[in-house]
């Protein structure tokens, strides 16, 4: 297992039994942001739900820079997220990562502390 072997991490605020509730998926949205490069938002309903909320939030807090997908047929949260500071990207069939990432070239690096993993 990927977890066993040191090749990845799982994160999450509340335990893995806990049921499911609408709060602690947002909880894990903050991480998701938190420990991301970027975040891209496909489609997003004004106002609303988790997508709307976890890019209004990133947005607000600078996180990630947050890319949002702007075309024909998206949902109205798109346009308002653009307006409010998203970076606009034409269509998710023309989306190429590297390109996404080398836009984010900009963005200070931030030096990371060494850190002992969880199974030292």
């Amino acid at each position: 297992m990927a977890v066993t072997e040191g090749q990845a991490v799982l994160v999450f605020p509340y335990p893995p039994d806990a049921p499911f509730s609408v709060g602690s998926a947002m909880g894990g949205n903050k991480l998701i942001y938190a420990l991301s490069t970027i975040a891209v938002v496909v489609s997003s309903s004004s106002g609303s739900g988790g997508t709307w909320a976890g890019a209004i939030e990133a947005l607000k807090s600078r996180w990630v820079p947050v890319y949002v997908r702007d075309s024909t047929g998206v949902r109205n949260g798109n346009a308002e997220l653009i307006a409010r500071g998203g970076r606009a990207w034409a269509d998710v069939g023309a989306l190429d990562h590297i390109d996404l990432v080398d836009q984010t070239e900009s963005i200070a690096a931030v030096p990371q502390a060494a850190q002992a993993t969880l199974f030292d």
